[in-house]
């Protein structure tokens, strides 16, 4: 087209036309091209907020408008005291053991999982409940009410402090000194298995590179 700007030129011109979506067509390749074009990235963020303000769906209009405020103002980077998840973690700590271990497992990272084999025993002290877990093939399964002789080690723990443990909220030494975690067995391969599962990032770049 000529150029980053040549294609800005042809782009403010679409724009007071309120050909919005257009303009937001061609100027993210610009601004993927250059994300140091500030004037491209203004203009495209007027053109997702003219199209957020137009948007009936609330979903889009969230869209547009927060890849508008990421143009202007980066990404926001999180220090310890602020928290952004599509889950609140008060729900996950609420959550029944059976649907923690479904949510849990598909943070397990496949590849690295490979060729690992593990199995542990599972007591959740305050619920008077015993669980199985294990991963092998790069899948992890666990079951209820079941313990194995064949483990690589034996947990003795809360529920809260065995997910915060699992989503890696707490270090398990620390709650080796707190009293909180007991294990008989292989603490090591316990911290390996830990090394296994994501935890996802937050500051996800949506319009910009």
């Amino acid at each position: 087209m000529g150029g980053e700007k040549k294609v800005l030129k042809l782009a403010k011109a679409d724009f007071e036309k309120g050909e919005y979506r257009w303009v937001a067509q061609v100027l993210k390749n610009v601004v993927m091209a250059n994300p140091n074009n500030k004037n491209a990235k203004n203009l495209l963020a007027e053109s997702y907020e003219q199209l957020g303000y137009q948007s009936e769906s609330a979903a889009w209009r969230n869209y547009y408008l927060t890849g508008a405020e990421e143009l202007r103002k980066g990404i926001v980077k999180l220090d310890g005291s602020q928290t952004i998840s599509t889950v609140d973690p008060q729900i996950i700590l609420s959550m029944e053991v059976n649907d923690f271990f479904d949510y849990i497992s598909i943070t397990l990272n496949g590849p690295k999982a490979n060729h690992n084999n593990f199995t542990f025993n599972v007591n959740i002290t305050d619920l008077n409940t015993n669980y199985t877990i294990d991963i092998k093939n790069a899948v992890f399964n666990y079951s209820k009410g079941l313990t194995t002789p064949n483990s690589d080690a034996s947990l003795f723990v809360d529920k809260v402090t065995f997910y915060l443990i699992m989503l890696g909220k707490l270090d398990v030494n620390q709650a080796i000194e707190s009293g909180k975690l007991s294990i008989n067995g292989n603490k090591q391969k316990f911290k390996e298995m830990l090394n296994l599962f994501d935890y996802f990032n937050q500051e996800i770049n949506i319009v910009t590179p």
